[in-house]
């Protein structure tokens, strides 16, 4: 018994329209008497949910990987703004130090001009 190719697409083009819920609740009824049918409706709601499944899974893994990927993302900040916290610091200790040795020079050239004008 063959199965008229038009009959086989319109009720393919129905399947594609129709809710899952909508085919099995028709399944478990048994509205659909050919075993043809049967079969492809079965087949259908068998694709749609390991499809819905997979769907799933993805964004699932997808939200994992964008926290994962927030959190390094904000530890990289942390550490690059902790970097340049300590590059600053060591540029202004550095900075002292120099102008402490810059202030001691220009006591010392004092101490000496006044040593001097008090021996000439």
């Amino acid at each position: 018994m063959s199965v008229d190719p038009q009959e086989l697409a319109a009720f393919k083009a129905t399947l594609a329209q129709t809710p899952v819920s909508t085919i099995i609740k028709r399944l478990d009824d048994n509205s659909i008497a050919r075993t043809w049918k049967r079969n492809l409706a079965e087949a259908e709601v068998t694709r749609r949910t390991r499809d819905d499944d997979a769907r799933a899974k993805n964004t699932i893994l997808s939200s994992i990987l964008r926290h994962r990927n927030a959190s390094l993302r904000a530890w990289a900040v942390t550490v690059f703004i902790i970097a340049c916290a300590l590059a600053i610091a060591a540029a202004l200790i550095v900075g002292l130090q120099q102008d402490s040795k810059d202030l001691q020079l220009q006591k010392q050239l004092i101490e000496e001009q006044m040593m001097g004008g008090e021996q000439n």
